[in-house]
């Protein structure tokens, strides 16, 4: 019964902490590459949810430059009706 009970408490802590990274990070924190931490983000353009996907990114500000670099592959979103796409950040290989 004890095992149990420790179960569901480290299980508690576990959603706790994946929800707060969440709420910072605006994804899963599922990994650390290159000295940037990697999350699954969804992201979508002018409709969502309904046209979005969900991707592996490089947390935080890292130009198209840098992105490829590092191995990584740009991001670009693309609203309808513009011809011009946006960067969207950077997909880790």
């Amino acid at each position: 019964m004890e095992k149990i009970f420790f179960g569901i408490i480290i299980l508690i802590i576990i959603i706790i902490i994946y929800g707060l990274s969440y709420l910072y990070l605006g994804g899963f924190l599922v990994g650390y590459n290159g000295g940037h931490f990697i999350i699954y983000k969804y992201t979508c353009a002018d409709l969502c949810p309904q046209y979005g996907s969900w991707s592996k990114k490089y947390f935080g500000d890292i130009d198209e430059n840098a992105c490829i670099k590092s191995g990584g592959t740009p991001e670009y979103i693309t609203m309808a009706g513009v011809v011009e796409h946006g960067y969207n950040g950077c997909n880790p290989e």
